[in-house]
């Protein structure tokens, strides 16, 4: 939980830094890049290593630093991570940085969960119907879950659409206890 408040503040921080720059996109993806080479379990547990100091992982930073051409400020942000040895909870500041873009376009994400793999053309009618919905853009992921009957589960933005063949015939079900009683 602390460091999800953590990686709140600080990708608020380079988040409000990238806007007054109009870098918001570039920093994302400077970011992005560095969270993505934490799926290396190498660099992963390096950087979680409590045995080694924030000196060694500033200098870690600085030769990851050094081989890209990162902005300014993303160099800069990083190496107050690595003297703060806040270097291990880039990847929950990328997600939440990722969420201060999408609020500040207009966009939420969400995810689609159906009994089979849908068409683009399903897939273009759901998004639109849930940005209607939400009155925003909305981005989704697609998952199939063969556990379903039939239908789908769509999950945005604190919202969870519920189309499923299970819930209708449960509705059905309390419909028809309603009646008798």
């Amino acid at each position: 939980m602390k460091s999800a408040i953590l990686a709140r503040s600080y990708a608020q921080a380079i988040f409000k830094v990238g806007k007054e720059k109009n870098l918001t996109d570039q920093i994302y993806k400077e970011l992005k890049i560095l969270k993505d080479s934490f799926n290396d379990s190498t660099i992963l547990e390096f950087f979680l290593n409590p045995t080694l100091n924030a000196k060694d992982k500033t200098k870690a930073i600085e030769e990851i630093v050094n081989k890209f051409t990162f902005s300014q400020e993303t160099k800069s942000f990083l190496m107050i991570l690595a003297n703060k040895a806040r270097t291990s909870i880039l990847p929950e500041i990328v997600d939440s940085y990722q969420t201060y873009i999408d609020e500040d376009n207009g966009v939420t994400r969400g995810e689609v969960i159906s009994s089979h793999q849908l068409s683009p053309t399903e897939r273009e009618q759901i998004t639109d119907i849930v940005s209607k919905k939400t009155n925003k853009r909305v981005i989704l992921t697609y998952k199939e879950d063969s556990n379903l009957i039939g239908g789908m589960i769509a999950r945005v933005d604190g919202y969870t659409f519920d189309d499923t063949l299970s819930m209708h015939l449960n509705r059905l079900n309390e419909d028809l206890k309603r009646r008798v009683h």
